[in-house]
């Protein structure tokens, strides 16, 4: 299992030497813990595609002032076929870990 978590954002020109379209297959993950709540400077679809997670877990607040997740980042996510998993529906996400992979747990 690879959990993918980012606290800054990795297509930004403050990165671009070391992260760019010909390396970003290091990020593949299972797991995407989305930065920024979802928010529309969340990275946006190319780091989406290249981590290709099963899940996207967006950490937000329900009813937000802000009104996150994106729904531009929400697309994104369901263009790349991640099942996304939200705080503000979910409450506490948790997975489990086995030989077999890993599985979202119930």
């Amino acid at each position: 299992m690879v959990l993918a978590y980012y606290s800054e954002s990795v297509s930004g020109s403050a990165v671009s030497g070391t992260v760019n379209s010909n390396n970003l297959s290091v990020f593949k993950s299972d797991i995407l813990k989305v930065p920024h709540h979802g928010s529309r400077t969340a990275d946006g679809e190319e780091l989406f595609s290249a981590v290709a997670p099963k899940y996207a877990v967006i950490e937000v607040g329900a009813k937000n002032s802000y009104g996150l997740p994106n729904q531009e980042t929400v697309d994104i996510l369901q263009k790349i076929n991640a099942q996304i998993l939200r705080t503000d529906q979910s409450g506490t996400i948790e997975f489990q870990l086995s030989s077999d992979g890993i599985r979202l747990a119930k």
